[in-house]
Formats: C-alpha cells, sequence, structure tokens
C-alpha cells in the first residue's frame, strides 16, 4: 500500500494520505549533477557510510558523487502473458516502473539475465520506461506488460548521488515522501521550505532515498533515521 509521510524535525505518528508540515551495443544517457557540500557541513557526518566517506574529496569541499545514468533494452519471454516475469515493482513514479526486488530462481528476468551483456542485467533499483514501445505512467506500463509473452523493455539505470548535510536546530526538512509499507525507499513527493531546500543541495522532487547515514531497511526506518539523525548522508537515485 503506497503511503505518504513528511518529514518534521522529531517524529510524529506516521499518517495515512498527504501530511502537511511522500544486443550489447546500446546508447547512453548521462547526467552529471554537481553537489556542494552544505556550509554547516562536518566531516563526522559521513562517519556512518563508509561508501560514502571513501567519495568525500580531500578537502572536504565541493562533493560530486555520482554513477551515471545508462539505459538499454532487455528482452523478456514467457511461457504466456499470464506467467509472472519474476520481480516486484513498485509502481509510485508518474512514468516508470521501479524494480523493488529480484525473485530467485528460474524466473524470465533470471533467464534474461544469464544471458545479457554485462552491465545490462536488470537489477533492484531500475526503472521500467517503456513496454513494447508504450511510454506513460506506471499503470499504463503495467497493463502493456501483461499483454504478450514477449515484453520489449526500455530500461533506465538511474542516476546515484549522495548528499551530506547538517540538520540545523529547530528547522523542519520541509520534505514529504511518498513510500510502500514493503519497499525499501523513499520517494520525494515535495519539497516545501525547509533546511533541505535552503542548503542549496541538488535534491528534486522525483529523487530516491536509498539510505539515511548508513541505515537501510523499510521505510518506517529511513523515516525514523530522517526524523532523528542530526548529521544526514543521504544515498538518492534518480531517474
Amino acid at each position: 500500500t503506497e503511503q505518504s509521510a513528511a518529514v518534521p524535525v522529531r517524529p510524529p505518528a506516521r499518517a495515512r494520505g498527504a501530511m502537511w508540515c511522500s544486443c550489447c551495443a546500446d546508447d547512453q544517457a548521462e547526467e552529471v549533477v554537481e553537489i556542494k557540500l552544505n556550509s554547516a557541513f562536518a566531516a563526522s557526518a559521513v562517519s556512518h557510510d563508509e561508501s560514502a566517506k571513501a567519495l568525500l574529496p580531500r578537502q572536504n569541499a565541493g562533493l560530486i558523487v555520482q554513477s551515471p545514468a545508462t539505459e538499454f533494452t532487455a528482452f523478456i519471454d514467457r511461457d504466456s502473458a499470464d506467467s509472472p516475469f519474476g520481480w516486484t515493482l513498485d509502481l509510485m513514479n508518474e512514468t516508470s516502473m521501479h524494480i523493488h526486488a529480484l525473485r530467485p530462481g528460474q524466473t524470465p528476468i533470471q533467464a534474461y539475465n544469464a544471458r545479457a551483456c554485462p552491465g545490462q542485467e536488470l537489477k533492484e533499483g531500475d526503472h521500467i520506461i517503456a513496454v513494447n514501445g508504450q511510454t506513460g505512467n506506471a499503470k499504463v506500463l503495467s497493463d502493456a506488460m501483461q499483454m504478450y509473452p514477449k515484453a520489449e523493455l526500455r530500461v533506465r539505470r538511474p542516476l546515484r548521488f549522495i548528499c551530506a548535510m547538517m540538520r540545523p536546530a529547530g528547522k523542519p526538512m520541509g520534505v514529504q515522501v511518498n513510500y510502500e509499507d514493503t519497499g525499501s525507499t523513499l520517494l520525494i513527493r515535495s519539497i516545501a521550505p525547509g533546511f533541505i531546500k535552503e542548503s542549496g543541495l541538488d535534491i528534486r522532487v522525483g529523487d530516491r532515498i536509498h539510505s539515511v547515514s548508513g541505515i537501510t531497511g523499510r521505510p518506517a526506518t529511513l523515516l525514523k533515521a530522517l526524523q532523528e539523525e542530526t548529521a544526514l548522508v543521504l544515498v538518492l537515485s534518480r531517474a
């Protein structure tokens, strides 16, 4: 079930609904995101996340952390249009389907991955942006995927980046997020006045939060960390 929540200074009870305070050669599309450290940033902020710490420049100023976005096409064969693909999808995005998890065993997705070119295997976190040439919102894509046993999927592997900042005392984040109870990310739905907007960091509506100061898990765990951590290291993706 999709949920929505705002991120306040300290955690209130979570509520449903809106809250005001959720072939091998292929072309690649790259996006570079310049991410500047907040002026109040302290090096201790990244001590929670070794992967973030390793990516910090030595001068601790002017942070750019990214893996570029790429696109490729995946051809999936199923026995019938009713056969499962072998994945769990998150349908919160407006223009794509987000792969939440891949199921183990003999599935059409695992069969594709076994023969895929290196770097073009389907992974958790990938986005399906077109199905058999059809684009649209997640429901349109999901419906198109169920029409035929064979599916030509246009896949976007999102940009991944890290933002680090210290939480100013007494200021809200100003971020509202959507999430699914069984998921593992928070989808930024809106950015209102607050320290995220004032920080100047390149965080946008539609970005997904994957971890908070090294903490991963279900959305409830991520929300708790967002509400309680003082030194914030956010690992995000952008499709």
